[in-house]
């Protein structure tokens, strides 16, 4: 069969009845699942099926219908039959002609209801050859209908001859016998099928990733890097190495195929690697791809690759959000709240309200328990920020996308609070990138220490892939420190930092973050003016012009919080209690326009009037100094699950072999943030609450009456809450 078969306006490939008719009768599936198999092979019926046996060794069964050689299509047939309704499916409708008579034994479908089926067909032509489709215990009789054929009957049941004097049981197993016919399929389906377990299969490992051979005809293989991939430990530079070599309409063609019955961007996911996923979805990976056999999305399985692979993976959830991934996959109740500890069984059947909707119904059995298990609190917040934000506009995108800048329209998916911060940003960037100007964007970000100005500042840099440079204003009391000297000056050949930064992306998109810019002088302001004027700076060591008009300056300060706090009191249930980001958005508009009169107070007009835009930031609430809270525990985790090494030096570690888990996350961070966060200090003051149970895992650490060795098992550390503290347990791998 033609493997090429027509796109439809969205890219998608165009499904006849007659592929969708034969899948459906080869693979013993309904309708909706060969659809779904056609769209996944692009169109291909051998593939569609070749697929769905692949699949199907991971739920204990593979179809067995005869091909297309031995089921041919009745001549003149514009569509296939569809598959034996009451038979191979197992499907019986109370409203069509199939029956089980008495008297006549088997009947199916009559070839006129066949014909106007959902597959279409005409009756005429279907009628001849109609027996082809069906069993070989199935024949025509004379009034177009099929009914069994009673020797074939013998053949496959035994005697089916039952009288008024047979046995009870005789006519229980002649029953059973013809409700078979019903159902022939039915030792399969009643044999259990297996649930997916979330393991990838193992991929043969070759060479590709390696330098390519001179002369070397080379062809893309999806296989191929999927094995090297999942085999090598390879890293993203390695993977693009590789796509550079081929043309991209061809990787394209291809970087969605399955590998041994699972999407190949699956296995990108199982790496944990922000850097690999973002890489495929630059060459045309699908983010929001599912497991076709489990219907399992790749959100729901890179969430729950995180007990396979004992690495948190809440950043490759915020990554697939961020790359267009949905949070409408995942029962609502694992995140809705996201303050609330997840029972290890998953939320009650009765706050499965969504469970039942086609896209979520992959979240049962082992899944449901497996999905409670691994969406940490840090999981949590993030599905649940993204059903609360508003997704790009269609301009938005095509500005995004047209200036090459698509990561940015994921940027509020990354930051722990700050919503309204990033949201200010974005729109902001967008706007700049619309409309050319030589103006540079000039940025004051304002808040509280330690409540994400400078992460922001970096998310924003990775984001985009830009160069950042960081500068402490605190350090600087002359602008001639700061920018070098001016030719002609001791020193003025080396320049500076903040100097040489600029003139190593004269005309470059970059970065320049000046934190605690209240510490700054007049002189630098004078200085800073060109530059944020028109975009012109002259080089220190030489006199060159630099363009620095596409460098986006960001200015940093803490001197506006008595205003912010002020704002904040007054206007607290609205700012961080409701949930009506509109109104919260109103609010922070009012709140930019009192910083910036704030700003106009203590730095005067030049500097002021070049300023594109104040963005506030806002102390945490409580749920986001919890999820801070687990972040940081999370970092802590990774840490002290590193093997133990008792060389003395720089690698030497004493506290390892840890697997630590944190039961009752929400509850645990919620009573740490409580006694310790402090507005002043933001994350800061989290991070201490964090070392307190830093020094409570090191104390029952060293409370194991064992030596400790390298090389040993690995120990359990248990998190939890009892009696309004927090305790730390520890079982030693003796002990488990």
């Amino acid at each position: 069969m033609n493997s090429t078969r027509p796109l439809s306006p969205d890219g998608t490939f165009l499904l006849d009845t007659n592929s969708i008719a034969i899948v459906a009768q080869r693979c013993l599936c309904n309708e909706q699942k060969a659809k779904d198999l056609l769209k996944r092979s692009k169109g291909d019926v051998e593939r569609a099926v070749k697929l769905c046996n692949v699949n199907s060794k991971y739920r204990g069964r593979v179809s067995q219908r005869p091909s297309p050689a031995a089921t041919p299509t009745p001549p003149g047939s514009e569509n296939p039959l569809p598959p034996f309704s009451n038979g191979f499916n197992g499907s019986h409708s109370p409203g069509d002609k199939s029956r089980l008579h008495p008297d006549k034994g088997v009947q199916t479908p009559s070839v006129q209801s066949l014909a106007s089926s959902d597959f279409g067909g005409n009756s005429k032509s279907s009628e001849p050859d109609i027996a082809a489709h069906y069993p070989p215990f199935l024949s025509p009789s004379e009034n177009g209908d099929f009914r069994a054929d009673t020797e074939a009957l013998r053949d496959r049941f035994g005697s089916l001859n039952v009288d008024e004097q047979s046995s009870g049981q005789d006519k229980r197993s002649v029953t059973a016998a013809k409700d078979q016919l019903l159902e022939p399929n039915s030792a399969e389906r009643e044999k259990p099928e297996k649930e997916w377990d979330f393991v990838l299969p193992n991929i043969l490992s070759t060479s590709v990733l390696g330098p390519a051979l001179t002369g070397d005809y080379e062809t893309f293989n999806i296989r191929d890097l999927v094995g090297a991939m999942q085999n090598s430990n390879a890293n993203a530079q390695m993977i693009q190495n590789y796509l550079e070599r081929f043309d991209h309409s061809k990787i394209r063609e291809h970087i969605n195929d399955d590998v041994d019955g699972f999407p190949a961007m699956f296995y990108a996911a199982e790496t944990n690697k922000e850097d690999i996923l973002r890489l495929w979805v630059r060459y045309g990976g699908d983010p929001t791809v599912v497991h076709t056999q489990s219907g399992v999305p790749l959100l729901a399985f890179a969430i729950m690759n995180s007990e396979r692979i004992q690495t948190d993976t809440a950043l490759m959830t915020a990554t697939l959000l961020s790359l267009g991934a949905s949070q409408n996959v995942i029962p609502s109740a694992f995140y809705l709240p996201y303050l609330q500890d997840l029972p290890e069984t998953g939320p009650s059947d009765d706050r499965l309200q969504d469970a039942n909707e086609e896209n979520k119904q992959w979240c049962k059995g082992l899944a449901r328990g497996k999905l409670a298990r691994t969406a940490t609190l840090s999981q949590r917040y993030y599905l649940a920020r993204a059903a609360r934000t508003k997704k790009p506009s269609l301009r938005q995108q095509q500005v995004a996308q047209k200036r090459k800048a698509e990561p940015l329209l994921g940027l509020p998916n990354f930051l722990i609070g700050q919503t309204v911060a990033a949201k200010i940003l974005l729109d902001r960037l967008l706007s700049h990138l619309t409309v050319s100007s030589k103006k540079p964007l000039v940025l004051v970000f304002a808040g509280p220490s330690g409540h994400g100005k400078t992460e922001l500042a970096r998310r924003l840099g990775s984001t985009l892939s830009l160069e950042l440079e960081v500068v402490d204003c605190t350090t600087f009391n002359r602008e001639m420190e700061l920018f070098g000297p001016r030719p002609g000056l001791v020193g003025a050949d080396k320049g500076s930092r903040l100097n040489n930064f600029l003139a190593d992306n004269h005309e470059k998109r970059c970065i320049v973050f000046l934190d605690e810019f209240d510490k700054t002088n007049a002189d630098i302001h004078k200085t800073l003016l060109l530059p944020f004027d028109n975009g012109e700076y002259q080089d220190r060591r030489n006199g060159d012009k630099i363009n620095c008009s596409k460098t986006i300056w960001i200015l940093a300060t803490n001197m506006h919080d008595p205003v912010i706090q002020s704002f904040c009191v007054a206007n607290n249930k609205a700012l961080f209690v409701d949930e009506d980001e509109s109104e919260r958005e109103r609010l922070l508009k009012q709140l930019s326009t009192k910083i910036k009169q704030d700003f106009l107070n203590h730095h005067q007009a030049p500097i002021t009037g070049r300023i594109s835009t104040f963005v506030p930031f806002l102390p945490f609430s409580p749920g986001e100094q919890a999820v801070i809270i687990h972040k940081h525990l999370l970092e802590l985790g990774r840490k002290v699950r590193t093997p133990v090494n008792l060389a003395e030096g720089d690698d030497e570690q004493l506290v390892g072999n840890v697997k630590m888990r944190v039961r009752r996350d929400a509850s645990v961070c919620q009573l740490l943030a409580k006694n310790d966060y402090h507005t002043d200090l933001g994350a800061r003051s989290l991070i201490t609450a964090v070392d307190t149970i830093k020094t409570l895992m090191v104390d029952a650490y060293l409370s194991v009456d064992e030596e400790i060795t390298e090389g040993g098992g690995m120990s359990e550390l248990i998190i939890d809450v009892n009696g309004g503290e927090a305790v730390v347990n520890i079982v030693p791998p003796k002990s488990r």
